[in-house]
């Protein structure tokens, strides 16, 4: 149950494609991926590394980029347990003004944690609970667009029947975008049921509040 891939492509300055008219030239990637399995799938693992570089030849570009990015995943998911699912992911991105010799750099990471429990009360009534853990990390020689967040939320869905209701819930208390620190939560509630066995309804309401800034709010029917 080891799956391993990888591969390398070189497009060179020169060659274009009417096929394939987006086709980025000029550049080198490679990447490679890594996947394990345990116990019949109940468990995996996955880890992936990729390089993108851009605009090779100076004479022809002004900018030189170079993209590196990495990952690492896991789910655990055994029956009648809870399942968790996590990723950290960095990622960071270079840009060679040629013609200066100036960098522009910026390096990010993410890390998501997922923990859901799906429960059945009885053949008309299950219920599923997530929690959600999510950490966004951004800096840069580049003024202003440093980030930072850590949110956290909630997901509960009811199944009766014909009838379901969702109610999602998100909470960051410290979103720093540059030198500004907000708090940001997000409600979404919505529920769906059947009318004389033909008619479908939907109904829905959801609240968004940024710390001294703004409240908003929206109905769906």
């Amino acid at each position: 149950a080891t799956k391993i891939k990888a591969n390398i492509e070189r497009v060179g300055a020169n060659y274009f494609s009417l096929g394939a008219p987006n086709l980025l030239n000029d550049m080198l990637r490679w990447k490679a991926e890594f996947r394990q399995t345990f116990l019949k799938n109940k468990i995996s693992l996955s880890a992936f590394a990729r390089q993108d570089a851009n605009s090779l030849d100076p004479l022809l570009s002004s900018v030189r980029s170079t993209t590196k990015s990495y990952g690492l995943s896991g789910n655990i998911n055994f029956q009648k347990l809870p399942t968790l699912s996590l990723s950290f992911a960095p990622y960071a991105q270079n840009n060679e003004i040629i013609a200066t010799n100036q960098d522009l750099s910026t390096n990010a990471t993410m890390l998501n944690v997922n923990l859901g429990y799906p429960v059945n009360i009885t053949k008309q009534l299950s219920t599923y609970t997530q929690l959600t853990y999510l950490a966004q990390n951004l800096t840069s020689n580049i003024s202003g667009i440093d980030y930072n967040l850590k949110m956290y939320g909630i997901v509960q869905a009811i199944t009766y029947n014909m009838v379901s209701l969702n109610i999602a819930a998100n909470y960051t208390p410290n979103q720093i975008i540059g030198n500004v620190n907000k708090a940001v939560a997000t409600i979404n509630a919505n529920g769906s049921f059947l009318l004389f066995n033909k008619w479908q309804n939907g109904v829905g309401i959801q609240f968004l509040s940024v710390s001294g800034l703004e409240s908003k709010s929206g109905y769906m029917l």
